[in-house]
């Protein structure tokens, strides 16, 4: 192994762990917001509004900023703005443990989205990554995002019922600010263009991403495919409970199957990351988006809640596939000198299907049964299958073995 390929290992071992905690602070408190927020003082006919709120906060953030942070690490390099994404991380998870009104708490779930640390993870990897092992190495972030994905509630509801769940903020944000510390002696710094192409924020990166077929197809695939995971998931839950036997054990059913859902992500996604270096991602994206669609559909035709298990995990197994790969396809096409801004552009339009999704499934859920509700999330990610297959290129000129 040579002084390049050792200090790469080292560099996204770093970052990997730093997109763990990202997770897993993002999703600790998720299932458990309604209770934490009793504990600050919301009364029981604001706290609906308070947890919707905090819900929201980090979606919003994100949709305004990451676009920035990935022009920051263009611009003032990719090192610095992951150590000052991990700094502020840390920062607003601390804040988070020491809140103690709804309203500070909901300043620092702002501020946590804010922070940039997942886009500037995103785009130091798709520019440091060994072009051979890229694939690779954003399937790795996929399984972190889903490792923290699934220890989060986990480690959160424990906290809740043991202890409290403010060591856990805490502890997430000192391991996050030694992340960063660890990333200001040891993380290789990426050489940084002089030109003045990028002293201004670069309207024609963010413009290639929409003007390009190719790279709009899966910006938009991306977009659909978010809507669809995250519109589901509050019908995931009415559902389980309108099917379970006994309704005081509907949340282990949904705490059993979200686990299930997002193991199997964690297992698959460097699996679908290699897949995507030996053969075209268009191919790939098509048909985990198709699987994904079916399996949430067969979700619809569910009437024993043991059954969602099998389907679920197949929707783990094939959504591995699908975030990676939008990221995949845009650091193929992107021009070293603006992939950061590119990178958090892409990162901002699909959080803007986190916020659509949501939104059209309650619209929805006032007009249809649960399970078409569930069909038309399948049809959101059908949706994102076509236009990637549209916009495919000649994989079998491209891919000759």
């Amino acid at each position: 192994m040579n002084g390049d390929e050792a200090a790469w290992r080292r560099d996204y071992r770093l970052l990997w762990s730093g997109q763990f905690f990202a997770s897993l602070g993002l999703m600790a408190l998720v299932p458990l917001l309604p209770f934490y927020l009793e504990t600050l003082g919301g009364s029981d006919v604001a706290n609906a509004h308070w947890t919707g709120a905090a819900l929201a906060a980090p979606a919003f953030s994100v949709l305004l900023v990451a676009p920035l942070w990935g022009w920051l690490g263009d611009r003032f390099g990719r090192k610095t703005t992951v150590i000052c994404a991990f700094l502020g991380f840390a920062l607003s998870m601390i804040l988070m443990g020491f809140a103690r009104t709804p309203l500070e708490f909901i300043f620092s779930r702002l501020l946590q989205g804010a922070c940039g640390l997942t886009v500037s993870i995103a785009a130091f990897v798709s520019v440091a990554a060994p072009e051979p092992k890229r694939g690779w190495a954003l399937g790795g972030l996929q399984s972190a995002t889903a490792a923290g994905s699934l220890a989060g509630p986990l480690l959160g509801g424990l906290m809740a019922d043991l202890w409290s769940l403010r060591p856990l903020l805490w502890f997430t944000g000192v391991a996050s600010a030694m992340g960063g510390l660890i990333a200001l002696r040891v993380l290789t710094q990426q050489a940084v263009e002089a030109t003045g192409a990028v002293h201004a924020f670069p309207r024609q990166a963010v413009s290639a991403l929409f003007c390009d077929p190719g790279l709009r197809a899966f910006v938009l695939a991306g977009i659909c495919i978010q809507a669809g995971a995250y519109g589901l998931v509050s019908v995931f839950t009415l559902q389980v409970k309108v099917l379970v036997s006994n309704p005081s054990y509907a949340a282990t059913w949904v705490g059993i199957l979200n686990a299930a859902t997002w193991g199997v992500t964690f297992l698959a996604a460097s699996w679908w990351g290699s897949r995507n270096d030996r053969t075209a991602v268009e191919r790939n994206f098509s048909i985990a988006a198709c699987g994904c669609a079916f399996s949430i559909g067969l979700q619809a035709l569910v009437t024993d809640v043991a059954w969602f298990l099998p389907w679920r995990m197949a929707q783990g197994f094939f959504f591995a596939a699908l975030i990676q790969s939008v990221y995949l396809r845009i650091s193929q096409a992107g021009v070293t000198l603006h992939q950061g801004t590119q990178i958090g552009v892409a990162n901002s339009s699909l959080t803007l299907g986190q916020i659509i999704g949501p939104l059209a499934s309650v619209v929805l859920s006032t007009f249809f049964t649960l399970s078409t509700v569930f069909l038309f999330m399948a049809g959101a990610v059908f949706v994102a299958a076509g236009l990637v297959w549209r916009q495919r290129r000649p994989w079998e000129m491209e891919y000759v073995s």
